[in-house]
């Protein structure tokens, strides 16, 4: 979830979509389907791809100076956590490696933001794919990566209809190219699209990039209103991914709006989410983005009782 300037009619869509506003110079080369991702488990003594209880929980907060009084606040020690940036921007991959000691799962969202994203495909943004595959092969740590998540929504410059689905997916595998190439094998790689809504593309297969380069398949979804349920927002989509992909299922953004009833919502999504076949977990989207935007629980008393509850079941559940 970025934050972005756009228009009032965007707004209008983006208000009823899942997400909220939010915020290289080799040649190019015929993309060629590489060999999967190798299993996280062949990397060194780790444990941010163990999570203890089984499922992750995981969370995004505004200030990472908050993020242990959260956790308390919530009851839960995060599993998962996520790092926004544009592409070329500098990323510092020890903290990534830091966080998987810690054992949370970085998960790291890169948009392309105004870069036309026929330039990455291209090659003209290898040299920085390049380095940040070499920084990041060298920490063999478990790193979750999203390259233009949502993009099946009309509300960034790299999604849909800015962007063709045979565009995106040119895009999404010459970057896994370029990171295998220069032995990132250590990446999870996450496909996220929003969750479907009257407001997105109604068919995702196109915009698939196939297994050989999707590790996990990603969802933000999102409740904004009382009716709002776990099959209303997640079911449709989860149906309509496994009918192409068994890939893992993650959920990337999740979050309960003010007008959703929050207790109820949370109940929701932790009892959701147990019920699931192959869901891994969840990041909860603890942030106030704006006000029809606003997923932070942290001044609701009886939304943190309820994520406590349902967080403490779901482990179970898992374990």
């Amino acid at each position: 979830m970025r934050t972005l300037k756009i228009t009032p009619a965007l707004l209008t869509l983006a208000m009823l979509a899942g997400c909220g506003l939010t915020h290289a110079a080799s040649v190019f080369k015929q993309v060629r389907a590489p060999a999967p991702t190798h299993s996280v488990a062949s990397a060194p003594e780790v444990t941010c791809d163990k999570p203890a209880g089984g499922h992750y929980i995981g969370l995004s907060v505004a200030d990472s100076t908050s993020f242990t009084a959260t956790e308390k606040a919530m009851g839960i020690t995060a599993t998962a956590t996520t790092r926004y940036y544009s592409i070329g921007a500098s990323i510092n991959t020890a903290n990534l490696a830091k966080l998987c000691a810690e054992n949370k799962l970085p998960v790291v969202d890169i948009d392309t933001d105004n870069v036309p994203v026929a330039q990455v495909t291209s090659g003209a943004e290898d040299k920085w794919l390049a380095n940040l595959a070499v920084e990041l092969g060298t920490l063999q740590t478990p790193v979750g990566m999203d390259f233009n998540h949502e993009f099946n929504g009309p509300w960034f410059p790299w999604s849909y209809p800015k962007v063709t689905p045979e565009q995106f997916v040119a895009m999404w595998r010459h970057i896994v190219t370029v990171f295998r190439d220069n032995g990132a094998n250590n990446v999870i790689w996450i496909w996220n699209p929003n969750v479907t809504t009257p407001y997105t593309v109604q068919d995702l297969r196109p915009f698939y990039p196939g297994d050989a380069y999707v590790d996990w398949v990603g969802f933000d979804g999102y409740f904004y209103a009382p009716h709002d349920t776990w099959s209303t927002v997640f079911g449709r989509t989860i149906t309509q991914v496994r009918a192409f992909t068994q890939r893992p299922m993650f959920i990337v953004e999740t979050g309960a709006g003010p007008d959703s009833g929050r207790a109820r919502v949370i109940q929701q999504i932790f009892a959701g989410a147990a019920q699931t076949p192959g869901l891994l977990g969840l990041i909860y989207f603890d942030q106030d983005k704006t006000s029809v935007h606003n997923w932070y629980i942290n001044n609701d008393p009886s939304a943190l009782a309820a994520f406590r509850a349902g967080a403490s079941s779901y482990l179970s559940a898992a374990g």
